[in-house]
């Protein structure tokens, strides 16, 4: 409601549209209610769907030491949305200039669930604090070793 009043007295509706009663009290027109649905929509689908874009930087060429990955920005891709959060993740995703790839850490047999990790990148931490991840979620897991 708060955006739809702010979009009123900006004019946005229209010009006789501009007068925001205090209590809201005014009925909403098809065109607000699109817009306010439209708006909620898409204040959910960037709560919940954004993905951090990063990119890894090394201290020296072929050495894996001292590096570390940059946060560049965050960006919605539908198709990662579909994807759960594991702490033993059967998929990685990483950015090659402006596009987002997606690789199979490990088997994945046919109906398997994909999941992805939505912490931070998960073979930097040891087993124990991997056991207990970000955002609330915990899970068994492996020992994953990467590769060199």
């Amino acid at each position: 409601m708060f955006i739809r009043r702010c979009l009123k007295k900006q004019g946005y509706f229209g010009p006789d549209r501009r007068d925001v009663s205090p209590d809201c009290a005014d009925p909403l027109t098809e065109d607000e209610l699109f817009v306010s649905t439209l708006l909620y929509h898409f204040l959910e689908v960037l709560q919940f769907n954004s993905h951090e874009v990063a990119q890894f930087e090394m201290a020296a060429k072929n050495k894996e030491e001292g590096a570390s990955s940059v946060f560049i920005g965050a960006a919605v891709y539908p198709t990662l949305a579909m994807f759960n959060h594991s702490c033993d993740p059967s998929i990685v995703r990483f950015y090659v200039e402006d596009w987002v790839c997606v690789q199979a850490i490990k088997n994945i047999h046919k109906g398997e669930e994909i999941c992805e990790n939505y912490g931070p990148i998960f073979f930097h931490s040891s087993k124990e604090d991997r056991q207990v991840c970000g955002n609330n979620f915990s899970s068994p897991i492996t020992t994953i070793i990467p590769h060199s």
